[in-house]
């Protein structure tokens, strides 16, 4: 197992987005929690279900335009994208993030400045 600095995501510069997937994943979700155990404690929505579902979908899409420019600088493969694509599924998800080279062209990110 690699690194983290080995990896190709990291060499290329793109760890942050990486991070930034986490942090939007787990603002989607607190907000949606919060909610629902406002439901259960009070019996009744709190009357935020339109701007709790409002901030979830900006952050979902935030969420995929950040996984989406996860990208190789040679190519422009854009590695999340064909890891979804694949039928592995979230394994092939989490193995992109342990990857030494691009997996379509190969290109190791050596030479990047």
């Amino acid at each position: 197992m690699p690194n983290r600095e080995d990896t190709i995501v990291f060499k290329t510069g793109q760890w942050w987005k990486r991070n930034l997937m986490r942090l939007l994943w787990l603002l989607a979700v607190v907000p949606v929690a919060i909610e629902i155990s406002g439901y259960f404690v009070n019996q009744s929505w709190n009357g935020l279900g339109i701007e709790i579902m409002l901030i979830v979908l900006v952050l979902i899409v935030l969420y995929f335009s950040t996984a989406y420019s996860i990208r190789c600088p040679k190519c422009m493969a854009h590695w999340w994208l064909d890891a979804v694509k694949e039928n592995a599924g979230n394994k092939r998800i989490l193995l992109l993030f342990k990857q030494t080279a691009c997996p379509s062209c190969g290109f190791t990110g050596d030479s990047v400045t």
